[in-house]
C-alpha cells in the first residue's frame, strides 16, 4: 500500500512540476469535456465542454472546433452555458449536426471567443477525439483550424474562424450546406481592411466570389436603422420553376433583428456561379436576371459544369436557353452576330421573325441595347434625377430609364445644349463612342497616345473625316469593334441595326462578358 501511495504521489508531483512550467503557456486553459458523443449516421455531436470559473468573461463566447480524422475544419458548435458553476468550473452545452464526412472519428477542441478584439482568450486548450458512439481522451492542442481557407458550416460561421482564415488567405472560402450562411460583421469588417480580400460562399446549388470592399456595412447598418450583428447570404434553388431559378440574396440582420437588403454593388460586377448537371450551349444561353415578368441579359460564360455570371446587383437569376431565328437574316451578312445577341436577349427583333438589319438605329435604341448588354437594371434609374437629366427626355417615355442608365454609367453625355436628341438617327462614330464608353464601364477602358491613335486609323482613307470621335473611333478600331468596311470608317454615315448588333457583339466578346 505504501510503495502504491508513494508511486502515486511520485506522479502526481512529476505532474506538477511540469504544469508549473508550463504556466505562463496554458494561462486560463483549464478546460475538460463531459459527456460527449459523436454519432456519425446523423452527424450529430453533443456534451458539455467546462471551464474554470471567471475563464469565460463579459462579452465572450464558447465555441468547439470539429475536425475530421486528417485535420481537415468541419465546423463549429456554439456551446451554451448550463446554470450555475460547479466545483468553480462553469459548463457549457453543445447539441448539433455538423457538415456531411464521411469520417468516424472526430476531434474537439474548444476555444473562447472575444467578440470586442474579435481575438482567441488563449492560444492553448484541451481537445477530445472521439469515435462513432463514444468519446475518447483528451491532450494539449494548438488551434490551427482554416489555414488553408477553406471553412466548413452548416448554416453559420463563428468569427474566429473568418478571422484567422483571413490572417493566413486573402481569399477565404466558406462552404454551407442548407440555402443560407449567416457570418458575423465584426469580423467581415475586420477581414475588410486587407487588400484585396474576397469571401467565396459556396452550396450544392452555386457560389458568391464577394471582394470584402464593396460591402458598405456603415450604410447596411443605416438601412436597417442599428447597428449589425451579421450578413446573411442566400443561395437558394427553386426547381420547380422554369427555367430553374436561384435565388442570389444577401441581409444585413442588426443586434436586435431588423434587417437590410443589399440589393445593388453600386458599379462593380460581382461574380457568381450556377452549377448545371449538363452542359449549355454558349450561343443559345445566357444567364439572365428576372425583371418582373421578363427575363434580362446577364452578362456570363459557360463550362461543363458551370454557368459563371456577373452582375451589380442582386436579384433571381437562372440559365435561359434561347435559339432565336429570324427570317429575313438568312443570307444576311450579320445573321450569326445578331441572332446569337436575340438569343441571349441582348437585341429583339421589330416582330417575332424580322429582325430588318438595314434599318437605321436611334440614338435611344442603341443606348438602351448598350445598357442592356452590359446588364444594368434601366428600370432603377429617372431623368428626375438632376444628374442624368436631358431637356429633351421627359418622363414616361419607351426609353427614359435607359437613357438615364446610360447617362449614370457614362455612356451618353448629350450635347453642349442639355439634349440627347433621342429620336435622331445615329451615326457610325456615335455608335463608336457609346461602346468605347460601355467597354470603360465594364474595366476594359483605353486611353490611346496620339500616336497610337493616328496607327490605328492608318489602315482608314476617309480618317480625316473623324472629328470629336476620332479617340473613340481608334480604340474602337484597336479594340477590333470597329473594322471598316472597303477601307472606310464612314464615321457620319447612319448606322444600321445590323452594324449595331455587330459591334455590340464583338465589345461583349472583348470585354469577356460572352463566351
Amino acid at each position: 500500500m505504501k510503495s502504491a501511495f508513494l508511486k502515486k504521489t511520485s506522479g502526481l508531483l512529476a505532474l506538477m512540476l511540469l504544469l508549473s512550467a508550463l504556466a505562463p503557456v496554458l494561462a486560463f486553459a483549464a478546460t475538460g469535456f463531459k459527456d460527449v458523443s459523436y454519432d456519425n449516421s446523423t452527424r450529430t455531436v453533443k456534451g458539455q465542454v467546462y471551464f474554470a470559473d471567471g475563464e469565460v468573461g463579459v462579452g465572450e463566447s464558447v465555441y468547439v472546433n470539429v475536425y475530421d480524422a486528417n485535420g481537415a475544419v468541419l465546423g463549429n458548435v456554439y456551446a451554451k452555458q448550463v446554470g450555475e458553476s460547479v466545483y468553480g468550473n462553469t459548463y457549457y452545452s453543445f447539441n448539433q449536426v455538423i457538415a456531411p464526412t464521411s469520417t468516424t472519428k472526430i476531434t474537439l477542441n474548444p476555444f473562447v471567443w472575444e467578440t470586442v478584439n474579435k481575438s482567441v482568450y488563449s492560444a492553448v486548450y484541451h481537445h477530445i477525439t472521439l469515435s462513432n458512439g463514444g468519446n475518447g481522451g483528451g491532450g494539449i492542442y494548438i488551434p490551427g483550424g482554416n489555414v488553408n481557407g477553406t471553412i466548413n458550416v452548416i448554416d453559420s460561421v463563428n468569427g474566429y474562424d473568418i478571422t484567422n482564415a483571413f490572417t493566413n488567405n486573402t481569399t477565404v472560402t466558406v462552404i454551407f450546406t442548407g440555402d443560407t450562411v449567416t457570418i458575423p460583421v465584426d469580423a467581415l469588417k475586420e477581414a475588410a481592411k486587407k487588400a484585396g480580400a474576397t469571401l467565396i460562399v459556396k452550396n450544392a446549388t452555386g457560389y458568391y466570389k464577394l471582394p470584402l470592399s464593396v460591402l458598405d456595412f456603415d450604410g447596411l447598418a443605416k438601412s436597417a436603422g442599428e447597428a449589425l450583428k451579421s450578413l446573411k447570404l442566400t443561395i437558394k434553388k427553386n426547381a420547380t420553376a422554369t427555367p430553374v431559378e436561384v435565388d442570389f440574396s444577401i441581409d444585413a440582420i442588426g443586434v436586435t433583428g431588423k434587417t437590410a437588403a443589399l440589393t445593388s454593388f453600386g458599379k462593380t460586377y460581382v461574380q457568381r456561379g450556377i452549377f448545371t448537371t449538363t452542359a449549355a450551349d454558349a450561343k443559345t444561353s445566357t444567364v439572365a436576371r428576372k425583371d418582373g415578368s421578363k427575363w434580362a441579359f446577364v452578362p456570363s460564360k459557360f463550362t461543363t459544369t458551370e454557368a459563371t455570371f456577373w452582375s451589380t446587383t442582386n436579384s433571381i437569376y437562372a440559365v435561359v436557353v434561347g435559339g432565336k431565328k429570324f427570317a429575313d437574316l438568312a443570307k444576311h451578312w450579320s445573321k450569326e452576330e445578331v441572332e446569337l445577341l436575340a438569343s441571349k436577349l441582348v437585341v429583339e427583333g421589330v416582330a417575332a421573325d424580322t429582325f430588318a438589319p438595314n434599318r437605321n438605329i436611334t440614338r435611344a435604341e442603341f443606348a438602351a441595347l448598350a445598357v442592356r448588354s452590359l446588364g444594368l437594371t434601366a428600370s432603377t434609374y429617372s431623368v428626375t434625377n438632376n444628374t442624368y437629366k436631358f431637356s429633351d427626355v421627359a418622363e414616361g417615355k419607351w426609353y427614359t430609364a435607359d437613357v438615364a442608365a446610360a447617362a449614370a454609367a457614362g455612356i451618353v453625355v448629350g450635347n453642349d445644349k442639355g439634349k440627347f436628341l433621342p429620336d435622331a438617327l445615329i451615326t457610325r462614330q456615335e455608335l463608336a463612342a457609346m461602346v468605347v464608353r460601355a467597354m470603360a464601364y465594364a474595366g476594359k477602358e483605353s486611353n490611346l497616345t496620339t500616336a497610337e491613335q493616328a496607327t490605328a486609323l492608318a489602315s482608314f482613307k476617309d480618317a480625316s473625316k473623324l472629328t470629336w470621335a476620332k479617340e473613340e473611333v481608334a480604340a474602337a478600331v484597336k479594340a477590333g469593334v470597329v473594322l471598316g468596311y472597303a477601307g472606310k470608317v464612314s464615321p457620319t454615315a447612319n448606322a444600321t441595326r445590323a452594324e449595331a448588333a455587330s459591334m455590340l457583339k464583338r465589345f461583349l466578346g472583348t470585354v469577356g462578358f460572352i463566351d
